[in-house]
């Protein structure tokens, strides 16, 4: 099985010859995979982990863009997204205290597809009852 790299060109890799906009792929390359898998077709499948660590990250939130709903990570990460007609997809895989990550997915006819994503932790300042003001 072979992995490849989401960034400028995982539809190139996955057999569409169109570059991806960077408004889409903010994340470094680096940080979110996609491998096409011949299991369940048009299922998006997946695992969330910390960058770092490689702990997986349990209640991230994964989001298609032009879809509804949206589905969370389970204790290991994993989640899984109701079958999808062939065609590419804009995803997004957030948590708090993570910085989020962004891809397009290509889901080819009669093929799911298997992305691991990497996500690393980000710093934030959270307001309580109590926290002056800034």
């Amino acid at each position: 099985m072979r992995v490849l790299r989401v960034g400028l060109v995982v539809l190139l890799a996955l057999g569409c010859a169109r570059r991806v906009p960077p408004e889409v792929v903010a994340a470094p390359p680096e940080r979110v995979w996609a491998t096409p898998t011949d299991s369940a077709p048009g299922v998006i499948r997946g695992v969330v982990r910390d960058s770092a660590s490689g702990a997986p990250i349990a209640g991230a939130t994964i989001r298609l863009f032009g879809w509804t709903g949206e589905v969370y990570t389970d204790a290991a990460g994993r989640f899984a997204l109701a079958p999808k007609p062939a065609g590419e997809y804009a995803f997004r895989a957030t948590r708090i205290g993570y910085d989020p990550a962004r891809a397009y997915l290509m889901v080819s006819p009669g093929r799911g597809v298997h992305v691991e994503v990497r996500l690393p932790t980000r710093a934030i300042l959270l307001k309580g009852p109590g926290a002056p003001a800034p």
